[in-house]
Formats: structure tokens, sequence, C-alpha cells
């Protein structure tokens, strides 16, 4: 059942690809959206959609996983074996403005 929801599901395919191509090293490693879409670049993984968006990725990406946890109505996902997690806390960072931030952790079993 899950791989027949995630083969229907653009979304989440694009965020399979991304876990398959992490290194070994990335898993249990919180990281922000910068560090998916690392991950999608170098493995040379297209967003789902209109090719020809002029939005920045950071808010595609942001709006894919949004779309994803929502669907699931949890913060903890599974896909394809992996366990995909998102944790929200504010930025207390030196460049921080205190907002909201979300950062994401997958691990393998």
């Amino acid at each position: 059942r899950e791989q027949q929801a995630r083969t229907a599901n653009p979304n989440l395919q694009w965020l399979r690809e991304i876990l398959l191509h992490a290194r070994p090293s990335d898993y249990g490693m919180e990281m922000g959206i910068g560090g998916l879409l690392a991950i999608a670049e170098d493995a040379g993984i297209d967003f789902p959609g209109n090719p020809f968006s002029k939005d920045e990725p950071a808010l595609r990406a942001g709006r894919i996983l949004g779309k994803i946890f929502k669907e699931a109505e949890a913060d903890r996902i599974t896909v394809d074996g992996f366990i995909f997690e998102r944790n929200e806390a504010p930025d207390y960072s030196e460049n921080g403005k205190g907002y909201v931030v979300k950062k994401y952790t997958f691990t393998k079993p």
C-alpha cells in the first residue's frame, strides 16, 4: 500500500529519491531545507510539477514537504523504509530572528 501511495504521489516520489541518494553519514543528522536540496542537486533530482517555476528552490521544497506532512497528518512519516521526521523550533542562532524553523531528520532502521 505504501508503495502504491508513493508512486501515485509525485511529492512522495521526490522525497524518496532524496532519501535514497543521501549518504549514510546523513542518517540521523538534523538538517534544514538546504541540506535536502543539496542532496537533490548532487543527485540531479528535479522537482515535481512545473519545470519552469520561478519560485526559489527552498520555497518549492517547503511547499512539497508541507503537503506531505499535511496529508499524513503527522510530523513523522515512513517512506520506503526510511523514517522521516519534521521538528519545529525557534531560531535563536546568531543570525536568526527567533522565527520558527523546520528541521528534518531521517533514519533507516
